[in-house]
């Protein structure tokens, strides 16, 4: 079963307790003076927090934050995109990278090793194909984000759903009906 990864958007905290979510995204743009409450209620759940965005090492490094979800830039090469961000964000951090639906894409990102690849849907069957793809020739684990309330992110073989709260429920609720 797919564990969750939920985005916490405009200080939209009220599934910090769900036993169904094992890890939370905040944007680096979220309320600073917040962020130490939040982390700490977090982790007494035995849960991890990331932070995306730009500046998202720094947040994550300042705040002492469970690790960082990226994109990596195409004009640089992605090795020493990663390298440069561990040594940022320090050894024991989690690394996602943010991926296209795009097998080339696909093999050079997990080249650089990040804990998790996180494939953007835009695409349903394509993403279906390379998630498949990818799952037949790499260990690294797989994450599916989409931002689209009425894609069902379920049917996808990923270890992880990032899904904003909105996201969360109605997936819920769909799982709810069908029980």
């Amino acid at each position: 079963m797919q564990s969750f990864i939920i985005k916490l958007e405009n200080q939209n905290e009220d599934l910090i307790n769900d036993d169904n979510i094992c890890c939370y995204l905040i944007d680096s743009s979220y309320k600073k003076e917040k962020i130490n409450a939040l982390a700490e209620r977090i982790h007494a759940g035995d849960r991890l927090l990331l932070v995306g965005g730009k500046d998202a090492d720094d947040v994550c490094r300042e705040h002492g934050l469970d690790g960082v979800v990226i994109e990596v830039s195409e004009d640089l090469p992605h090795k020493k995109q990663l390298l440069e961000l561990r040594g940022k964000i320090g050894n024991g951090r989690f690394v996602g990278v943010i991926c296209p639906l795009q097998r080339h894409a696909a093999m050079i990102i997990s080249e650089t090793e990040p804990d998790f690849v996180a494939f953007r849907i835009d695409d349903l069957e394509r993403a279906r194909e390379i998630i498949s793809w990818y799952n037949e020739l790499f260990l690294i684990q797989s994450a599916a984000i989409s931002g689209d309330a009425d894609c069902d992110l379920r049917g996808f073989d990923t270890d992880f759903l990032i899904l904003t709260p909105e996201e969360f429920k109605i997936l819920v609720a769909k799982k709810e009906s069908l029980d």
